[in-house]
């Protein structure tokens, strides 16, 4: 039997292979144990930061209300008002013969403004003055009726003296006497009932002839040559004169500033159409007493417009320099609370909100006036929200520093 001669291979040996499965495994572990480590650390950070927020009290932002000024302005929209205005009117029916003024037209007390034509006021006044005639003739009759019957009866009465004629015969002329002396009497009644009627149609016929009330200017007219006029126009009026050598404005000043307008109080009126120019006004006299839906007074303003530049109907906006008694306190806006129960804000005291009712004057946009409630020295929440009731503990936040 023939031997091979190559000896046999010795087994190879398997420690390479481990050793990369060792490090292989080594280096996988530390990468899942950076990766783990960490976020396992964050997630427990986090859980007790919730735990804490949630143990702790509720942060809120608080300010201080204070006390306004004792001296301030009022600020308050009002109209430019003519001092005088009125509607004129027709009082006579007829034609416009004559239209002598227009609008924008400036005149005086008693100018004449336009003419009419009364044919059937002219008609009844000859008839009235016809008619007097004829009664004063009627007068005049019964007067001559009169003497002679105060003559006859003074002749009877001498005969009856004489023992001519009988008593009863003299007091039949007695009784005449005393008839031409009542138609004396009912002849100047009809007289002077004439002569009025005759005084109020020339009146009337005066009216033919249409004048200023007062000095004005003319900022209406309804009427033109030839047009069919009638008493009373029917409401609209032939002018409208309006007097603005001197304007007055009304405004409604509200019921807690009213004991600080006092009359002869000097104002200041601004006019969009005129900025920079301040025109100066007087407070001539309250209502003197509340509308009682508004609960405002109504105050007048005059002020004189000699160069006539303020025009009735501008909207202007008049300035009070006040003095108050008792100033309001002033709270910003965001710190009101409104719900069924009225007006309240949100107050700490001792670390718990407390609310408080609160009576509401003007709104001033970023802030609110309080009439009644507050002291001035609360510490009031600010933007509070529903969650937040009556006795909750709550801690404030610390005011940032101011700004360098």
């Amino acid at each position: 039997m023939q031997t091979d001669p190559t000896p046999p291979r010795p087994p190879r040996s398997r420690s390479p292979l481990l050793a990369i499965l060792l490090i292989g495994g080594t280096v996988i572990a530390g990468l899942l144990t950076l990766g783990i480590l960490p976020r396992l650390q964050r997630q427990t950070e986090l859980q007790a930061a919730v735990e804490e927020q949630a143990n702790a009290l509720p942060t809120f932002n608080v300010v201080r209300a204070r006390r306004a000024a004792a001296s301030g302005a009022l600020l308050l929209p009002g109209n430019v008002q003519a001092l005088q205005e009125t509607t004129i009117a027709a009082r006579a029916d007829g034609f416009v013969r004559r239209r002598l003024v227009d609008i924008g037209d400036r005149v005086r007390t008693g100018q004449r403004l336009a003419e009419l034509e009364t044919p059937e006021v002219d008609q009844q006044l000859d008839q009235g003055r016809a008619s007097l005639a004829q009664v004063k003739a009627q007068r005049l009759r019964a007067r001559k009726d009169a003497d002679f019957a105060r003559t006859t009866y003074g002749r009877w009465q001498q005969l009856v003296a004489e023992g001519a004629v009988s008593e009863q015969d003299a007091e039949e002329r007695r009784s005449a006497l005393d008839v031409r002396e009542a138609d004396v009497a009912a002849a100047e009644a009809n007289v002077a009932a004439s002569e009025a009627n005759v005084r109020r149609l020339v009146t009337l016929q005066a009216f033919r002839n249409v004048s200023a009330p007062f000095d004005g200017v003319v900022t209406e007219r309804n009427l033109d040559t030839g047009a069919l006029v009638v008493a009373g126009n029917n409401g609209r009026g032939l002018f409208r004169i309006a007097r603005i050598d001197t304007v007055r404005i009304f405004v409604n000043v509200p019921q807690n500033l009213v004991r600080s307008i006092q009359a002869g109080q000097t104002v200041n009126v601004d006019v969009q159409e005129f900025p920079g120019r301040k025109f100066s006004g007087k407070v001539t006299r309250t209502a003197g007493a509340l509308d009682p839906t508004a609960r405002t007074l109504l105050t007048e303003v005059r002020l004189p417009n000699a160069d006539r530049s303020l025009l009735p109907g501008m909207y202007a906006q008049v300035t009070f320099d006040l003095q108050r008694v008792e100033p309001p306190i002033l709270i910003p806006a965001g710190t009101l609370v409104t719900g069924t129960e009225g007006a309240r804000v949100a107050t700490v005291k001792a670390g718990r909100i407390r609310f408080q009712k609160v009576t509401l004057g003007r709104d001033l946009g970023s802030e609110v006036e309080v009439l009644a409630g507050l002291t001035g020295q609360e510490q009031l929440v600010t933007n509070p929200s529903d969650a937040v009731g009556e006795g909750t503990p709550v801690q404030v936040a610390p005011t940032p520093a101011p700004k360098q």
